[in-house]
C-alpha cells in the first residue's frame, strides 16, 4: 500500500500540506460509491504526478481528518463504520462492506467479484486478457457469493472475497471483525497483474 500523504492529521507535515492538496492531487468525493456515509465526507486523493500514489480520507464533521489508507486506517475505518451504522456490518450487505474495506484501505478502485459480474452487460470473455477454459472456470469461482460467517451470540464475523484490480490482478481478502472493530483485513495477490483485463462497464 503506497500513501504519499502524511497519515497523522496532527503532524506538521500534514498541516503544511493540507492547503495544497487540491493543487497537487486529483480529488474525488466518494459519496456515490458509499451512500451510507452521511456523517463523513469520504475523499480519494490520487497524485497528479504519480498515479500509483493515492490515499483515502474521512472528514467527520467537527473532528480531525483521518487517513483510512494509513497505518492506523483499519482502526479509523472501524470508527467511521460504527459512527455511520451503529455497528459492523450494521445495515450494510456483505458486498457493500467488502467494497468499502477494499477501496478505503488501499485507496485504489477495482471490481468486487460477485455473481453480478457473471450477469453484467459485458460478455464473460471480455474480462480475460487471454482466454482459456481453465481461466474461465477460475473466474467463475471468484464470482461466487461472498463467504460470510457470523457468530450470532458475539457478533464476531469472518468475510472472504475476491477483487479484480485495475491492472488485471486478482486479490483474495480475508477480513475478521466484531460489531465494534475490524480486527484483520489481509489481502493476498493470487493471480498477477495482466491476468485479466478491465472492460469498463
Amino acid at each position: 500500500m503506497k500513501t504519499a500523504v502524511p497519515t497523522d492529521p496532527k503532524s506538521p507535515e500534514f498541516l503544511a500540506l493540507e492547503p495544497h492538496l487540491t493543487a497537487e492531487w486529483f480529488v474525488t468525493e466518494l459519496s456515490d460509491e458509499f451512500p451510507w456515509a452521511r456523517r463523513h465526507r469520504l475523499l480519494w486523493f490520487v497524485s497528479k504526478g504519480d498515479r500509483s500514489l493515492s490515499a483515502t480520507f474521512a472528514l467527520p464533521a467537527g473532528k480531525p481528518v483521518v487517513c483510512l489508507s494509513g497505518r492506523e486506517g483499519l482502526r479509523d475505518l472501524s470508527t467511521v463504520l460504527v459512527d455511520e451504522l451503529g455497528s459492523i456490518p450494521g445495515t450494510l450487505g456483505v458486498e457493500a462492506l467488502a467494497s468499502a474495506i477494499r477501496w478505503l484501505r488501499t485507496a485504489e478502485s477495482g471490481a468486487l467479484l460477485c455473481p453480478q459480474r457473471l450477469r453484467g452487460r459485458m460478455p464473460l470473455h471480455a474480462w480475460f486478457a487471454k482466454y482459456d477454459e481453465e481461466r474461465e472456470q477460475r473466474f467463475r469461482r471468484y464470482c461466487a457469493p461472498l463467504a460470510f460467517e457470523r457468530d450470532e451470540r458475539s457478533g464476531r464475523f469472518a468475510l472472504e472475497f475476491f477483487y479484480l484490480t485495475p491492472g488485471g490482478a486478482i486479490e483474495k481478502w480475508n477480513v475478521e471483525g466484531t460489531p465494534a472493530l475490524l480486527l484483520r483485513a489481509e489481502r493476498t495477490e493470487i493471480e498477477p497483474q495482466g491476468s485479466y483485463r478491465w472492460p469498463f462497464e
